[in-house]
């Protein structure tokens, strides 16, 4: 019973990514921009710089009701030091619009 040493740590960190809508899931539709589901595989998983390749396995996010649920995940590429960010992205039921949101529809 050891304490670890920053070496024997482990070299990946998990996040969750909280995709409530806006512009950085929007999709064009025949009219205008919309919120659009599945930002990790469109947005995140096609960029080198977020998706070092390997597998798209499942991490525990814990969510409203304070239980683990899993999501897939994507891996950067190894860092400088060594380290890779294992990350999954959580999506609301319904994206929001932020360009025509006000302050209820965030409650």
């Amino acid at each position: 019973m050891g304490s670890k040493t920053p070496s024997a740590m482990a070299a990946v960190s998990r996040v969750a990514i909280v995709m409530t809508g806006g512009t950085i899931c929007m999709r064009r539709s025949p009219d205008e921009f919309v919120p659009a589901r599945g930002f990790l595989d469109t947005g995140m998983a096609p960029s080198p710089s977020f998706n070092d390749g390997s597998d798209r396995r499942d991490i525990d996010v814990v969510v409203s009701n304070g239980l683990p649920k899993p999501h897939r995940s994507l891996s950067t590429p190894s860092s400088t030091y060594g380290k890779h960010v294992r990350y999954a992205a959580l999506e609301f039921d319904k994206l929001l619009d932020s360009s025509s949101i006000d302050a209820e529809g965030w409650t």
